[in-house]
């Protein structure tokens, strides 16, 4: 069965009655990096465009299930992991960062600015190829988030020197500001999708607008709630000055075909029916 497949039939947590914004700040600290992003996040962003509970599950487990499911996780085999540790990633590791994890190609490293975004946007069209024909935009949702986590580091040495912060939220609050308006804008764009042809039910027959006053005093809450450690540089400035000065160029913007088992074959939203 697909990673997305065993998420979403799960029974759903109970800490989710209790409230996304509870359950987000009461878990946090034992979560891995990635989940207050790409899962528990986007959860929350989805509830925000009208989607039910069980569907916001689905498309998080969608987007979460990339950074666990063999094909797709970042760091590979245990000799993978070896070989990423002595900054040597194989190939097959460094082509799932630049196709899954938006990472920057390393060829492009010199190159300008327009070259490096254009590679990526390749990459990130696919993977909305990939939503439109699958159904299941979590591939799509995951990179797009991670183009912002992952803004100004490569697919030879990762960011290794900085471990998972350029992952957490509060390691640039700017930064996670534009990666959840980004995730809104690309949850927007599949509900869309979704809802041409006219179809019943939830999320298109809602009409509720996301509150970005209250998503950002959650967000501001979950950096409170998962601070940058004391003594601990934000990773931006683990960066060599050459890699910091390609990515202040970059501005504002932080930012496979083959991953059928992660896209899911068949996922269908729960309570979307349609006419005729």
């Amino acid at each position: 069965m697909p990673p997305a497949a065993v998420h979403a039939n799960r029974t759903r947590l109970p800490w989710y009655a209790a409230g996304v914004a509870i359950a987000l700040l009461s878990v946090a600290s034992a979560l891995p990096a990635y989940e207050p992003d790409h899962y528990g996040w986007t959860y929350y962003l989805a509830l925000q465009l009208g989607f039910t509970e069980r569907q916001a599950y689905q498309l998080a487990s969608g987007a979460y299930a990339l950074d666990w499911d063999p094909d797709t996780e970042p760091m590979g085999t245990s000799w993978d992991k070896a070989q990423v540790a002595a900054g040597y990633p194989p190939e097959q590791v460094q082509a799932k960062w630049l196709m899954f994890h938006a990472f920057t190609e390393t060829l492009y490293v010199d190159l300008g600015q327009d070259e490096i975004e254009a590679a990526k946007q390749l990459h990130e069209d696919r993977l909305w190829g990939l939503a439109v024909r699958e159904g299941n935009p979590g591939p799509y949702l995951h990179f797009v988030q991670d183009r912002f986590a992952h803004h100004g580091w490569e697919n030879v040495r990762g960011h290794a020197f900085a471990g998972h912060l350029p992952d957490t939220l509060a390691d640039d609050p700017d930064r996670s500001r534009r990666m959840t308006e980004a995730t809104l804008q690309a949850l927007l764009r599949f509900k869309q999708l979704l809802c041409s042809g006219s179809p019943l039910g939830p999320p298109c027959t809602s009409k509720k607008a996301p509150d970005r006053g209250r998503i950002d005093e959650v967000l501001k809450l979950l950096f409170d709630a998962n601070p940058v450690p004391p003594g601990v540089p934000r990773s931006e400035l683990i960066r060599t000055p050459a890699a910091r000065a390609r990515s202040d160029a970059r501005g504002s913007d932080g930012r496979r075909e083959d991953g059928a088992r992660v896209a899911e074959r068949g996922f269908v939203l729960v309570g979307v029916p349609r006419r005729g």
